[in-house]
Parts: C-alpha cells; sequence; structure tokens
C-alpha cells in the first residue's frame, strides 16, 4: 500500500505537506535522497516485520521508521498505517500471545466503531446512497424507502458483526459476516463499481484475510487454537516469553484503541484513528478559486477543480477545487479527513499557485507586469449532529493572511508547507 500511495511517502521538494509540528527537527524534508532512503528503510522494515511473523527486532525497526515517516505531513497517517504502527508496538510491548490478542482486539474495535460513527444522517443520506447507487438498489424505479434501509443496515450490520467476533459461540458467524461485507465492499468499491483508490481495494482485501486468520483458527467451542504452541502462529519460542517492563504500554495502547473512539466526535481524538470511515459527520474544508484567474492555472492542479452543476449553480464565478480528488489524483491516497490538515493542504497548494501564477507572467513577455491577485475562499466546517446534515461554518479564509488566524484555533499544526 506505501507503494500505491508512493508520491505521499517520497515527494518532490515542492509538493504540499502538512507537518503534525513546527519545532524544525520534527519537521523536515522529505524529498531527494534523504525521502528515498527513508522509503527504501520502510519497505524493508514492513518486509521483515511479515517475515519474521512480527518478530521484535523487525517490529521495532518498523515501528521507529514508520513514525519517522509520519512526521512531515500529516496526510501520511493513513487508516492501513495507523493499524500496522500500533500492531508493531504490540508485538514489541508484549510476548506473542498477548500481541495477536491485541491484533484481534484492533479488528473488532474497528469494525464496532466504524458501524457507530456511520449511525447517522450524514451516512444515510450522503454517503450511503453513493455506495448503493451501483447496487441493484441504485435502480431508481424501486422504492426510496428500501435504500433508506439499506443504508440504516450497513452500519448496523458492521457493528453487530465486530461485537460477534468477541464471544465464542458467536465467533464463526461474525467471521463470516465480515468477509461477506470486504467482499461486497470490493465489488462495491472496484472497477466496475465506484473504482476508487488501489489502497482502499488492498485494505479491504487485506482486512478479510487478517480477519480469516486472527478469527478463523478455532476450535468448536470457540478458543483460538492460534495461542498454543501447536500452530503456525504461535509455533516460536515468544509464545511462553514473560511480560517485559514495557508491557503497560502495550496495554494502555489497547484502551487507547478501545476508549479514544468515543471521544471523536467532541473534537477530542481524530477521525480515522476513531475508525470514522467513510463518515458522513467528519470536519470539512470547501475550497473555491474565482474562474476568471484560471486561465493560466497548471495541469498538476486541474485535477482537483470540478465544475457546479448548471441547476445548482449557474452562471457561478466560483469553481470548487476538491482537496481530495486532488490528493487521490495525484498521490494516490484520501487526505486525512481533519479540518486543521486541509487546511493547511489547502494554504500550501494555493500559494503554490500564486507563484506559479506570478512565473507565469514574468516568463510572459505579452503578460502584464503583475496578474490579478489570487481571488479564493477557504470555508472550514465542523462535525454534524447525528440528526442532522448541518455542519457548522468554523470560518472562512479569502487572503493568506487568514490562514496564521485560522491555524491558531487547533492544538496541532495547520500551516501547509
Amino acid at each position: 500500500m506505501v507503494l500505491a500511495s508512493r508520491p505521499l511517502w517520497w515527494t518532490a521538494a515542492d509538493s504540499p505537506r502538512v507537518p503534525w509540528f513546527t519545532t524544525s527537527w520534527l519537521d523536515f524534508d522529505p524529498s531527494g535522497w534523504w525521502g528515498l532512503g527513508l522509503l527504501a528503510l520502510q519497505l524493508l522494515s514492513i518486509a521483515g516485520f511479515a517475515w519474521t511473523g512480527g518478530g521484535r527486532i523487525t517490529s521495532t525497526l518498523a515501528l521507529a521508521i514508520g513514525l519517522i515517516q509520519l512526521l512531515p505531513d500529516q496526510n501520511r497517517n493513513q487508516p492501513w498505517m495507523t493499524q500496522f504502527l500500533v500492531s508493531c508496538l504490540w508485538f514489541v510491548t508484549l510476548p506473542r500471545p498477548q500481541a495477536l490478542a491485541m491484533a484481534r482486539l484492533y479488528l473488532v474495535a474497528l469494525y464496532v466503531h466504524s458501524g457507530l460513527s456511520k449511525l447517522d444522517v450524514g451516512f444515510v443520506r450522503e454517503i450511503a446512497p453513493n455506495l448503493l447507487s451501483v447496487t441493484p438498489l441504485g435502480d431508481p424505479t424501486i422504492a426510496p424507502w428500501w435504500r433508506e434501509a439499506a443504508a440504516w443496515a450497513m452500519p448496523s450490520a458492521e457493528a453487530l458483526c465486530g461485537l460477534a467476533l468477541v464471544a465464542g459461540p458467536t465467533r464463526r458467524l461474525g467471521l463470516i459476516g465480515v468477509v461477506l461485507m470486504h467482499l461486497t465492499l470490493l465489488a462495491i468499491l472496484g472497477p466496475v463499481g465506484l473504482n476508487q483508490s488501489a489502497n482502499v481495494l488492498i485494505w479491504n482485501f487485506a482486512l478479510a484475510i487478517q480477519a480469516v486468520v486472527l478469527f478463523g483458527w478455532v476450535d468448536e467451542s470457540g478458543r483460538f487454537q492460534t495461542d498454543t504452541p501447536s500452530t503456525p502462529l504461535a509455533a516460536t519460542p515468544r509464545a511462553t516469553e514473560a511480560e517485559g517492563v514495557l508491557a503497560p504500554v502495550g496495554r494502555l495502547a489497547a484502551l487507547v484503541v478501545l476508549v479514544a473512539p468515543l471521544t471523536e466526535r467532541s473534537g477530542w481524538w481524530d477521525a480515522w484513528p476513531s475508525f470514522a470511515l467513510y463518515a458522513g459527520h467528519t470536519e470539512r474544508v470547501v475550497v473555491e478559486l474565482d474562474r476568471q484567474t484560471l486561465d493560466d492555472l497548471d495541469a498538476c492542479w486541474r485535477v482537483g477543480l470540478v465544475e457546479p452543476e448548471a441547476a445548482e449553480a449557474p452562471a457561478s464565478p466560483w469553481v470548487r477545487f476538491d482537496l481530495n480528488a486532488w490528493s487521490l489524483a495525484r498521490r494516490g491516497a484520501p487526505i486525512y479527513p481533519q479540518a486543521r490538515s486541509a487546511l493547511g493542504l489547502a494554504e500550501a497548494i494555493l500559494r503554490r499557485i500564486h507563484t506559479q501564477r506570478h512565473q507565469h507572467a514574468r516568463d510572459d513577455p505579452n503578460s502584464p507586469a503583475s496578474p490579478p491577485p489570487l481571488r479564493f475562499r477557504v470555508r472550514v466546517y465542523g462535525r454534524s449532529e447525528r440528526g442532522t446534515l448541518t455542519h457548522p461554518l468554523w470560518f472562512e479564509c479569502q487572503t493568506f493572511g487568514d490562514f496564521p488566524v485560522a491555524a491558531r484555533r487547533f492544538w496541532l499544526n495547520a500551516r501547509g508547507r
């Protein structure tokens, strides 16, 4: 998945990014040979983790390099990368049987919290109709209440499948439900459906495989056979290893995985680490550019332009710039769904567009000495409540001087580079 989103991990020197911190030694440029070397080490550490089955040394290396790789850009904290790093932490700090138990816990938390995050009208009215449009329920002749019922049933079934994985008597039923869910998503999101990015499809396939590996080997009573030395996943001296001094760290990580997502709607925890995947309530940033200033826009930015529907905004002077569409087209990965990260990315992109317009004016002898100012609107919206589609408007930026003021609202960095 790192290779499928390579431009996100090894970037050009002028690629927009939003670091987590503004401290100089934590905000480094990931481009050039330095970035390529880190990417190579990251791939080797991931391969080592897989080859050794979560060996302590390879897990430590993968965790350390992965954390370093996250620092330059918040958008690198993709949900699959979060899962991998947390799993590495457990294999570093806990004996193998406990690390496997924590890996199972992560999948349970993912399905339960992901399902709960979508039980609102934001998902039912905005996200689900798009997902169902490529299924038989997308037929306009079908009564709308069938689609709405299916929209409510999707997250409910996801959460119930996660809960079913917890108890032995229902574990196999939950596993069957999880596998069927991922196969259905692969059909909906695949090339014959919505044609989502490769990483979305790879992660869905990988989650189905993980569920089978972690929950599939059980005895008649539902107990895990993977926890006994006679099975491949436990055939290692570490199966009887005593707890080390770092065990409390692993347990604390497990507590965070379980409890922190409950605070996401209050703004204390980010959406993706809270498993709010395909949720409709998350924070939003809308970027619009003045149509008259787009004549000399470079092709690398045009992939993000979305023309308004004529019925919605006839003769609109504004053209929306879709940050997520641009990221998928140029970097092979969606943007991190937090307002601070999207705001910083918008600032970084707009500054580059501004600079390029002035450069084009200097290079073209027929152009005026200075192009007209770049006119834009960046509106930042908060999370919606469960019973409404309305996202409260937090603030709006219309000049570059507005970005530093807006960024002070957030605890972590919201300025683009």
